[in-house]
């Protein structure tokens, strides 16, 4: 486990030279996949910051390695890990280490391109076992399965890429004896324009719900956050930065905000870089 941690750490700030594909958002998914053979290496670094009270900081840090199964079929595998630094939080327990989450496997399905078709249309699922809450830092058995709806749609000569994500994910968490089921649900949306030949500017919206038992009659909170997102593509790497202030949440705990369950305050950095074609 050590030498994981030591791993996930270094490769926190790994770099080299290659050709990459663009991911032009931090939170939202674009419709297209990479060639078949391809290979690409990726790392998503979130830092979530505060709460209702006491000191809450938290660093999620997922590797990435992904290939093209064919030109429309995509397939990644994921460690996730985090650092939690967290006290004097009534919610949550003091903590202040790094450690390994769990797995997790993704599948991207195109079945319209944005760059061919009138629009682009790919389908996502994610199986995920998770051992470790990456919010508190603290022990769970819990799988859970992510399943996406991705739209994209280019304008001017792709100079301007809108994109829009519905999310359904349901859980089942386990804890001693005891068992419980529960519903995400979540719509991201993303706007953003080429203001230079290889940067592009924009903005990103995320939208959470959490339903419990799977039962829409049962709605635990929902959260809205947004703010900009910055994209870059060199020839041999890219990288996309996104801030990301709550605005607006039911129920609120915090002014408008809901700081029970989510953060005041994310900012996701996240870069590729291929491997091999």
């Amino acid at each position: 486990m050590k030498s994981v941690k030591l791993m996930a750490l270094g490769a926190l700030f790994f770099a080299t030279s290659a050709h990459a594909s663009e991911a032009f958002f931090g939170y939202s998914y674009v419709a297209d996949t990479h060639a078949k053979g391809t290979w690409e290496y990726e790392q998503h670094n979130t830092l979530r910051s505060g709460k209702g009270e006491g000191e809450y900081n938290a660093l999620d840090v997922k590797f990435e390695l992904e290939t093209g199964i064919t030109d429309k079929l995509q397939m990644a595998l994921y460690l996730n890990t985090s650092y939690n630094n967290v006290s004097g939080n009534p919610e949550v327990a003091d903590i202040n280490e790094f450690d390994v989450n769990g797995l997790s496997v993704e599948f991207l399905y195109n079945v319209l391109s944005p760059y061919k078709d009138s629009f682009g249309l790919s389908f996502y699922v994610e199986p995920e076992v998770e051992v470790r809450k990456s919010s508190s830092g603290q022990p769970v058995n819990k799988k859970a399965i992510d399943a996406k709806v991705i739209l994209q749609k280019n304008f001017l000569e792709n100079s301007l890429v809108t994109v829009l994500n519905l999310k359904l994910e349901p859980e089942w968490k386990r804890d001693g004896a005891e068992r419980e089921s529960s519903l995400e649900a979540g719509i991201t949306a993303g706007v953003t324009y080429r203001v230079q030949p290889k940067t592009y500017v924009g903005l990103e919206i995320v939208n959470d719900f959490e339903y419990e038992d799977m039962n829409f009659a049962k709605q635990e909170f929902y959260a809205w956050s947004a703010g900009p997102t910055v994209h870059y593509a060199a020839d041999n790497f890219w990288w996309t930065l996104t801030a990301l202030p709550q605005i607006s949440a039911w129920p609120k705990t915090d002014a408008d905000l809901n700081l029970d369950e989510k953060e005041k305050f994310q900012v996701r950095f996240k870069f590729g870089i291929p491997l091999a074609e």
